[in-house]
């Protein structure tokens, strides 16, 4: 089973990708204010995070690396509105392990559950 984290400003986002995650027998969290978000990384191991990019109040490039300084092996995918090749390679860059574009569909966070199955580590935080 994997702990999941969803963080977007969309309260229905967050909806439908805890909804779906559990419906999957996965434990799913999310979060729709960015900055409680580093609270519950530092509080929680997850396996994975999905962040949106624009939210208020929060950079979401940002956001990634902290997540990755606190907890390195989470992998981190982001989701977001706005992902073109620019942006794709400075999510990356901050630790980003690929990018989605809105609107996901389960299609695609089957996907990403099978991939962070495939590779997962035990999850660590750094002190």
């Amino acid at each position: 089973m994997l702990k999941v984290l969803a963080i977007d400003d969309e309260p229905e986002i967050v909806s439908f990708v805890t909804s779906w995650v559990s419906r999957r027998k996965h434990h799913a969290d999310g979060e729709t204010d960015a900055m409680r978000t580093l609270h519950r990384v530092r509080q929680s191991s997850y396996d994975l995070v999905l962040v949106d990019l624009l939210m208020p109040k929060a950079n979401g490039m940002s956001l990634i690396s902290r997540i990755k300084e606190i907890s390195p092996n989470t992998t981190v995918v982001v989701v977001s509105g706005i992902v073109d090749q620019r942006i794709a390679v400075l999510a990356t860059d901050e630790g980003s392990e690929m990018c989605l574009c809105k609107p996901v569909d389960g299609a695609d966070l089957d996907r990403i559950l099978q991939f962070v199955e495939g590779r997962k580590k035990p999850v660590s935080h750094k002190d």
